[in-house]
């Protein structure tokens, strides 16, 4: 009799279980997959004092391109350090890297542009074995987030 109950003990603990390992096994969300990226740090340093890491940390489906730290390290540092204390201008060129939408790999073969969230357009085009949005190459793409897509590229986009 203690095997029965036993067994039916299990029976009803399982289900129990295999719900609470579904739950930890979530999806990150675009700004989790970007803020653990060492390569992004300057990217999740625009996006904080943009204000537009809330955007990156909340449902809705929004495609990212997100410039490595090499990119913006091109950059001269005065203007950069210029751009960082203007928040306004770094919002600028944040949402420039931002696209509402799922938008992996597959579906940028077949585009030829993008409208980003500041309302402007980049161009999408092929040159084996990347794909380049405006001059920017996709160096790792398709970084799936519970809100999002995560492309890493190797240009900061400029407005």
């Amino acid at each position: 009799m203690n095997f029965m109950l036993i067994i039916a003990l299990s029976m009803i603990a399982i289900p129990s279980i295999a719900w609470s390992m579904d739950v930890t096994d979530q999806k990150p969300t675009a700004f989790e997959i970007i803020s653990s990226d060492p390569k992004l740090l300057t990217f999740k340093k625009a996006l904080d004092r943009s204000g537009l890491s809330a955007v990156l940390k909340k449902g809705g489906d929004i495609t990212v391109f997100a410039p490595t730290n090499a990119a913006f390290d091109e950059w001269p540092t005065d203007e950069l350090a210029k751009l960082f204390a203007q928040p306004v201008a770094l919002r600028t060129l944040v949402e420039f890297h931002l696209v509402d939408g799922l938008i992996d790999i597959d579906s940028l073969q077949t585009r030829q542009y993008l409208v980003t969230r500041l309302g402007r357009l980049v161009s999408v085009m092929r040159d084996e074995p990347y794909i380049l949005i405006d001059d920017a190459r996709i160096l790792d793409g398709d970084k799936r987030a519970v809100n999002g897509i995560v492309h890493i590229i190797d240009t900061v986009l400029e407005p």
